[in-house]
C-alpha cells in the first residue's frame, strides 16, 4: 500500500443538517491523523447540505461526495460502507464534532489490539448554540463484564457516531439490518458481540450535539421498540414487561412526559411488534408468560388494545403448546383466543 493511501474510511450520512454540517466536516479535516478517505453521503437533503458537501469535495480530494434520493439512515450507511476499500470504518454524524485526536487514538488502539472489533469513545454534550452542557463525561463500558451488564439491562454500550470498526467483521455479520429502525446500531452490536470484542476508550473524543432534530429525540419511541425487539429476537431472557429497556423507557417518559395511559399504550405497541415478529413457536412460551401476566393489569381505558394483544399472545401460546405436543393446553388457548377475539369485536363500537 502506498504511503499516502488511506488507512481508514470516515463515513458520514447527511440529511438536512446544513446548520451544523460545516463544523462536522471541518472537525474531520482537522484530525491529527490524515491518512483517511471521507465518504459523505447526502441522503436526499432539501436544504443547502448538498452544496456544502460539493464545495468541500472540490477543496479536498479525500472527500468522496455521494448524492442519492432519500433512503433513511440504514440504507445510507450500508450504501456508503459498500464503497469502503480500507480495513477500518469510522462513523461520524453530520451534527457532531470530533476532537482532533479522535481518529489517531482509535486507529492506534485498533492496530495494537487486533482482538477488538468495535471501538467507541466517551462523549460530551453540547447545545445547538455550541455551548457545552455542564455534565460529566458520558462513559460507556470498558470491560467485558460491564458490557454484558449494559446489554442485559437494554442499554446501548457504544455511542454510534464514536465508533471505529473493522470492515471485514462488519461485512461478515451482514451490516446494518433494515428491520431495526433507529436502533440499527444496538442490534448490530448484539450480533458482533456474540463473536468478537467491543471496547470503549476512556477519553471523550466526540461532542454530541443535542437539538430538536436529533434522531434520539424525534424517534425515541421507535428506538425503544426496535431495541426491545432486537433483545427479544437475539434470545435475551432479561426483557420483562415491567422493565423493558429501562434506560430507553426512562428517557422516553422524561422527554415525552407520557401519561399512564400513554405509557401502557407504548408497552402494548411494543408487545404487538414482538408477537408480530415471532417466526417459530420454540421460543414463544416462556417469554410470553411474563407479558401475559402484565397485560391483565392494563387499565380499562385501553382494554380494546389489551384484548388485541391478548389475542396475539394466546395465538403464540397455542403454537408453542402444539410444538411441545401438549394438545389439551393448545386447545384451551385456542378457545380463549376465540373468546377474546369475539370480545374485541364486540367492544369496537365503544371506541
Amino acid at each position: 500500500m502506498p504511503d499516502d493511501a488511506p488507512k481508514l474510511s470516515v463515513v458520514m450520512p447527511v440529511h438536512n443538517t446544513d446548520l451544523y454540517l460545516e463544523e462536522a466536516i471541518q472537525s474531520i479535516l482537522n484530525q491529527t491523523f490524515q491518512a483517511y478517505e471521507f465518504i459523505i453521503i447526502n441522503d436526499g437533503s432539501t436544504d443547502h447540505s448538498g452544496a456544502i458537501i460539493d464545495d468541500y469535495a472540490k477543496k479536498d480530494r479525500r472527500i468522496v461526495a455521494i448524492h442519492q434520493p432519500h433512503k433513511g439512515l440504514i440504507g445510507s450507511l450500508n450504501s456508503a460502507i459498500s464503497l469502503v476499500n480500507t480495513s477500518f470504518i469510522a462513523r461520524m454524524d453530520a451534527d457532531d464534532i470530533s476532537l482532533p485526536a479522535r481518529l489517531e487514538c482509535q486507529y492506534r488502539y485498533m492496530i495494537e489490539r487486533p482482538d477488538i472489533a468495535v471501538l467507541g469513545t466517551a462523549v460530551r454534550y453540547i447545545h445547538s448554540s455550541h455551548s457545552a452542557i455542564p455534565s460529566a463525561v458520558d462513559q460507556r463500558p470498558m470491560t467485558p463484564t460491564e458490557l454484558t451488564k449494559w446489554f442485559k439491562r437494554g442499554d446501548c454500550p457504544v455511542v454510534h457516531p464514536t465508533v471505529m470498526m473493522r470492515k471485514d467483521i462488519f461485512d461478515e455479520v451482514g451490516g446494518y439490518s433494515p428491520a431495526y429502525i433507529h436502533a440499527e446500531d444496538f442490534e448490530l452490536w448484539i450480533r458482533i458481540a456474540r463473536r468478537y470484542r467491543i471496547m470503549n476508550l476512556r477519553d471523550a473524543l466526540l461532542y454530541v450535539r443535542l437539538h430538536s432534530h436529533n434522531t434520539s429525540r424525534q424517534h425515541a419511541l421507535q428506538q425503544a421498540f426496535s431495541a426491545t425487539v432486537a433483545e427479544f429476537e437475539k434470545g435475551r431472557n432479561t426483557v420483562t414487561f415491567s422493565s423493558i429497556c429501562p434506560a430507553y423507557r426512562t428517557e422516553i417518559i422524561r422527554q415525552l412526559m407520557l401519561t399512564e395511559k400513554e405509557t401502557w399504550a407504548f408497552q402494548l405497541h411494543e408487545l404487538k411488534k414482538i408477537t408480530d415478529g415471532l417466526s417459530h413457536p420454540k421460543g414463544a412460551g416462556p417469554q410470553l408468560e411474563k407479558y401475559y401476566r402484565e397485560l391483565k393489569k392494563v387499565p380499562y381505558a385501553i382494554q380494546l388494545n389489551q384484548a388485541y394483544c391478548l389475542v396475539k399472545t394466546k395465538f403464540w401460546f397455542a403454537r408453542y403448546y402444539l410444538y411441545k405436543g401438549r394438545i389439551f393446553k393448545a386447545l384451551s388457548c385456542l378457545l380463549h383466543l376465540f373468546i377474546l377475539r369475539s370480545l374485541t369485536f364486540a367492544r369496537m363500537g365503544q371506541y
